[in-house]
């Protein structure tokens, strides 16, 4: 019987990239909170017209990825910050979001830095700029 060879790290990121797309899309709801779990992980933010808007992960914070989501509905972020001039009703204005928890850091970096270069967000590049778009 022989076994398959791991995969190379490149491909292990591509496999979690393929995950990650395929998670259930969670609704960020009109109030309230939203819940997600306290894990590390990364995560992909759509607007209300489905566009994919953000791509991030959790670093080092002690509650993950509800800690880092929490950040973006409270608006304490620089997606809300600069991307939507601080208004931070605009996540809960059909916004929604998946997510997949990666407890290694490496990997949430890699997989991060890949599906923001597949996905193009609409807030990559929009530090700076007056008119929040990315161009």
């Amino acid at each position: 019987m022989s076994r398959q060879s791991p995969l190379s790290e490149p491909e292990e990121i591509a496999r979690l990239f393929k995950v990650l797309i395929s998670e259930e899309l969670i609704s960020i709801p009109a109030d309230g909170r939203i819940n997600i779990p306290d894990c590390h992980g990364v995560y992909i933010i759509y607007d209300a017209n489905k566009r994919v808007a953000h791509v991030g992960r959790s670093i080092t914070g002690k509650k993950g990825l509800k800690q880092r989501i929490g950040n973006h509905i409270s608006g304490r972020s620089s997606f809300i910050r600069i991307y939507h001039n601080g208004d931070r009703s605009i996540m809960r204005s059909g916004y929604t979001l998946r997510y997949l928890i990666v407890e290694d850091m490496r990997k949430r970096a890699l997989l991060e830095a890949l599906a923001a270069g597949k996905l193009c967000p609409l807030h990559l590049g929009a530090k700076g700029t007056t008119s929040g778009q990315p161009w």
